[in-house]
């Protein structure tokens, strides 16, 4: 298995993050009991960035935000586009009613996620998240010129880094309205970060 901890370290190294690097498991059912309810499923791993400590949750834990509970295969479409918060969403003007089926999302059925620092991991993750200014961002652009950059919602980076698509986002209101983030957010794959974050370098 790679050395996450060597890993954390050339990633900080390389971007000169301020923030600490998280990493976002996807679990095949839920190991832990439920985290809390936040706001949104961004809340869950913006706290895990800010104070470097592990937050393993249930799909309970996603159901404060439908469309983020969606986007990480905890809630079905119809669920979804016919929930309270969704209809305030699509009454302000922030999404249009068909949005929902074109966004990506993880396979159906997520019965927990785990986000933990990048450094404890002691497995392999579906991908890697990063919260970076738009300076460093252009860095990670400069190693993955694939790079796919997205809009609203944020938390749609989760299930393309998951499908092996490096993103980044630079974010949506919501979530800048519940979080104190107020940069981009980049995935890369796990597999082919270490490489990614030789290529680079410092400086």
């Amino acid at each position: 298995m790679t050395n996450y901890a060597v890993l954390a370290d050339r990633l900080e190294a390389a971007l000169r993050v301020t923030e600490a690097v998280g990493v976002v498991i996807i679990s095949g059912e839920a190991e832990a009991a439920p985290a809390g309810t936040a706001e949104a499923s961004c809340v869950h791993w913006s706290s895990v960035l800010t104070s470097g400590q592990a937050r393993r949750t249930a799909a309970s834990d996603h159901a404060g935000c439908s469309v983020g509970s969606y986007v990480h295969g905890m809630s079905t479409l119809e669920q979804t586009a016919t929930a309270e918060d969704t209809a305030t969403l699509v009454a302000a003007g922030w999404v249009e009613p068909d949005t929902l089926e074109r966004l990506a999302t993880l396979p159906p059925g997520a019965a927990g996620i785990d986000y933990v620092p990048l450094r404890e991991l002691d497995r392999d993750p579906e991908l890697v998240l990063v919260v970076v200014t738009p300076e460093q961002l252009m860095a990670v652009q400069a190693a993955i010129p694939s790079l796919q950059l997205t809009g609203k919602p944020q938390c749609q980076i989760i299930p393309l880094a998951a499908a092996g698509v490096p993103c980044a986002s630079l974010g949506c209101a919501v979530s800048r309205a519940r979080t104190r983030d107020d940069l981009c957010a980049a995935d890369t794959k796990a597999r082919s970060s270490d490489r990614r974050a030789r290529s680079r370098g410092p400086g």
